[in-house]
């Protein structure tokens, strides 16, 4: 990383953050000044920072670690050391975390700025490790292996380590992400346990007639056939019927059946016409259980033609009843929603990288901001009494974050006049008031900014009525519910 670059990431991270400087105090030691520097890590809520997991690891053995994320680090035997670079003995306190979403980096106070740009995370993991109080270090010529379940796919991301000397994130290398095989397996088996079938059905599915139904639902024994009973459970069903006739057979399951005797589904969603009804219909089978129907006039004047997908026999449907379908439908739904969060728990890839530093490391890319504009932004806060009093915020900055929840930028109030904000239909902006009350500008109303009516302005500008969440801050879940974040 050149020197220029280092100056720059200084320089906004410390703007951003809203400093104002690095130096907050001098201590005399003797005829020296010493600068004492604000942590570069500046958490919000002390009691909110996302927890470290704790693991008791003896210097002298090493150990391989497995968290429940999917993420796996290997620590070799001897690695941790003391300020002066000489192995300790004995049990070492190892401290891990992973920061995986806007509101995990928010919580933790890390910056995400790179020079004039701002990060989209693909996952964040910070270690530390110490004895009896003693802050420890790696062995220079040993290394950490870190193996990190990320949510996000892509291999245009880059491995960035703070540098907590020079504050500033040194970008250190890159690495191809690992397909998680286990997820893929996962989300395949999910699509193989989906209900082919709703139930009740829509009007989508049908039959080809009535005199079908009575044969299968009657055994073809029509002698007693009760027309409201009958047109009531189909019904229940949701099965409907289109007044043509098909005399085609079909192959369901390697035997020939009647297509006339079959569920069908009308796949192009097509009207049948009025003029199809008692009229006989033709199929040609397109591919696999999808065929086109198509049904015409005796002299070709009208033509009707849809493609539509076999489903099952009607009498494999008449087997059971429709409170059956439905319970079975239900409970296949259910098993399919607990697979699913299953599945959104693990990550999708893996990025590997050797370490030979303890402290904090982020697989990011720079937001895009191509499209960006800047304006002068003012936000309107609802009141809370009367009269309102002004309005002060925590930390007197508004905070964007991305639509995919994974990049967040800092704007301290001395920034507003000059925003620089990215057309985004899914972005959202929040502050934090006095007692931990939220204001949020939600997505749907910043899907609404006209960025392109404003690049016409000379000096455009705009007005944020921010909204006021009922709950004061308690939880990182909370936020996120509150910002609308999707896994």
């Amino acid at each position: 990383m050149n020197l220029s670059k280092r100056i720059n990431s200084i320089y906004f991270l410390l703007m951003l953050a809203g400093l104002g400087g690095t130096l907050i105090g001098c201590q005399q030691a003797g005829d020296e000044e010493q600068e004492v520097l604000e942590a570069l890590l500046r958490p919000p809520f002390e009691d909110l920072n996302p927890e470290f997991q704790s693991f008791s690891i003896d210097n002298a053995f090493g150990d391989t670690i497995q968290f429940k994320t999917g993420s796996t680090i290997c620590i070799p035997a001897g690695i941790f050391v003391d300020a002066a670079g000489q192995a300790v003995s004995g049990i070492v306190d190892f401290q891990y975390r992973e920061l995986h979403d806007a509101v995990d980096l928010y919580l933790a106070g890390v910056p995400m700025t790179y020079g004039q740009g701002a990060f989209q995370t693909a996952g964040s993991f910070e270690m530390r490790a110490e004895q009896t109080g003693q802050t420890l270090q790696l062995d220079s010529t040993k290394m950490i292996a870190v193996r990190m379940a990320s949510f996000r796919a892509g291999d245009d991301y880059q491995f960035y380590y703070l540098d907590e000397d020079v504050r500033a994130w040194d970008s250190i290398g890159t690495a191809a992400a690992e397909v998680n095989v286990e997820r893929v397996k996962l989300g395949k088996a999910i699509e193989r346990r989906k209900p082919r079938l709703k139930f009740p059905l829509n009007r989508q599915f049908f039959a080809f007639n009535y005199k079908g139904i009575l044969d299968v639902y009657y055994n073809n024994n029509l002698t007693n056939v009760n027309h409201n009973y009958t047109q009531k459970k189909m019904k229940n069903y949701g099965l409907g019927w289109e007044d043509v006739f098909v005399h085609s057979m079909v192959d369901y399951q390697g035997k020939s059946q009647p297509a006339a005797l079959m569920v069908w589904k009308n796949v192009s969603r097509k009207k049948f016409p009025k003029w199809t009804e008692k009229l006989s219909a033709s199929l040609e089978q397109l591919r696999g259980k999808r065929y086109r129907l198509k049904v015409s006039l005796p002299d070709s004047s009208q033509v009707f033609s849809t493609q539509i997908e076999l489903i099952m026999p009607l009498k494999a449907l008449f087997a059971y009843g429709p409170g059956y379908w439905k319970k079975d439908y239900e409970a296949k739904v259910k098993k399919i929603e607990a697979a699913y969060a299953q599945m959104q728990d693990m990550a999708e890839v893996y990025r590997e990288f050797r370490v030979q530093k303890l402290g904090v490391y982020n697989w990011d890319k720079l937001i895009k901001d191509e499209k960006s504009l800047q304006l002068a932004a003012s936000f309107q806060f609802p009141a809370t009494e009367d009269p309102a009093p002004a309005v002060t915020l925590h930390r007197e900055e508004i905070i964007y974050v991305t639509g995919d929840s994974r990049g967040i930028i800092y704007f301290p109030k001395s920034k507003w006049h000059q925003m620089a904000l990215i057309p985004d239909d899914k972005a959202r902006l929040f502050t934090i008031l006095p007692e931990r009350k939220i204001a949020i500008y939600p997505a749907d109303k910043y899907a609404e900014i006209e960025f392109d009516e404003l690049r016409t302005q000379a000096q455009p500008s705009y007005t944020f009525d921010m909204e006021l969440a009922e709950a004061k801050l308690e939880s990182a879940e909370q936020l996120r519910a509150l910002l609308e974040m999707q896994p």
